[in-house]
């Protein structure tokens, strides 16, 4: 299982990387802003002839909601937009705003 992460706090994103591939055995692509993620997740578009073979390229992109440059939400409109298949989790400190947020999106 491939996951994508974007989280901009550096533990964060390693204590996310290290559980997901030690304790889970997925493989994470770990990315500090939102704009790293969408480059890396538009690079595996054009590598993979995902949509020809009836998969994702990648299993889950978890997003962290506050990030410097783009935002959870902002990156995730913009990944649907181009796969609404997408499995998309958000992991976020700021619960309620990222659930309010969300629900408004």
């Amino acid at each position: 299982m491939e996951i994508l992460l974007a989280e901009d706090d550096n533990d964060t994103g390693l204590m996310y990387k290290s559980l997901l591939e030690e304790r889970r055995g997925h493989h994470v692509i770990n990315t500090s802003s939102g704009e790293n993620c969408l480059k890396i997740y538009h690079e595996k578009l054009q590598n993979v002839e995902w949509e020809a073979l009836h998969i994702q390229p990648f299993d889950a992109v978890i997003l962290d909601y506050k990030m410097q440059d783009l935002d959870g939400m902002q990156v995730a409109n913009e990944i649907l937009a181009i796969n609404p298949q997408q499995r998309i989790i958000f992991a976020s400190a700021h619960i309620k705003e990222t659930l309010l947020d969300s629900v408004k999106c």
